[in-house]
């Protein structure tokens, strides 16, 4: 059956106002006061950072969300959705769209109330010049969806010679041949990224505080993954099994405090990390 069949892609756009604004005078100040040179840094100001931080925090779960359920298909921001996960995904993101959307239209209401009361929060280091129009600020905020098919070289219907047709067809075979490479190479690098941050984190002596989170989103990658195996590539099957049963099943407690344990997984992980590094 071909790719087109149980896949589509989708590309989804956010963009937001960071508020963020470096503030000349104060990093002057501070380099003069602690003697340091022009280029050891600069000091950057938050505008308005409750309406930011709570849109921000829905663009964040929308893009782990995106994240779960796709794998890269090319450059241009296309990623690859199976039609069993499709659900799903309109299911998690169409809310997260909505409350973007409600959350930026409550901010514009009471943009010009914030700079005002900004004034109070930055005290001396206030400057009203920090403060772009409305409309500029607003005109930055997106969240787009958009879905279209993989193309099919079966289904191509031109008005063209048949050698010219087959010559089209074989090409965009390869074409969807190669970002299905590229996709499953992605999947694999998740699979890949949290074993090696695994690794780091286990291997330093420094790290004295373990989160359940290092354990936890190796669980969650391994939960989710086999969806996206898209080829049903038999290496990636029994590499999901190999983590979960190696790397998943200890909790984090267990490798605080027993060293032989700690470094038994560590010499599991660095395995894992070497039988995936050829997928990748």
């Amino acid at each position: 059956m071909a790719l087109s069949s149980y896949n589509v892609l989708v590309r989804c756009s956010i963009s937001t106002y960071d508020g963020v604004v470096k503030d000349k005078k104060v990093s002057a100040e501070i380099k003069r006061s602690k003697g340091s040179t022009e280029d050891s840094g600069n000091f950057y100001k938050k505008l308005m950072p409750f309406w930011i931080s709570q849109i921000n925090q829905i663009v964040g779960k929308a893009r782990t969300a995106h994240y779960r359920m796709t794998a890269p298909w090319d450059k241009r921001g296309r990623d690859i959705l199976p039609n069993k996960k499709f659900f799903d995904y309109e299911a998690t993101m169409i809310p997260l769209q909505s409350q973007f959307f409600d959350l930026v239209k409550q901010f514009e209401k009471v943009y010009d109330q914030q700079v005002l009361d900004d004034a109070i929060r930055l005290n001396s280091m206030y400057d009203i010049g920090d403060y772009k129009s409305k409309d500029k600020v607003f005109s930055r905020y997106n969240f787009n969806i958009e879905y279209e098919p993989i193309p099919d070289a079966g289904h191509i219907f031109l008005d063209v010679e048949a050698k010219d047709a087959t010559k089209l067809q074989a090409h965009i075979t390869d074409v969807t041949n190669e970002k299905l490479e590229f996709a499953m190479k992605g999947v694999w690098e998740k699979l890949y990224t949290p074993v090696k941050y695994m690794v780091e984190r286990l291997s330093n002596p420094d790290a004295k505080r373990l989160h359940d989170s290092l354990v936890e989103n190796i669980r969650d990658i391994c939960s989710f993954l086999p969806d996206l195996n898209l080829t049903n590539d038999p290496a990636l099957t029994m590499m999901i099994q190999e983590v979960q049963a190696k790397l998943a099943y200890y909790p984090v407690d267990d490798l605080k405090d027993n060293q032989i344990l700690r470094d038994a997984v560590v010499k599991d992980a660095e395995s894992i990390m070497g039988k995936m590094a050829g997928y990748m």
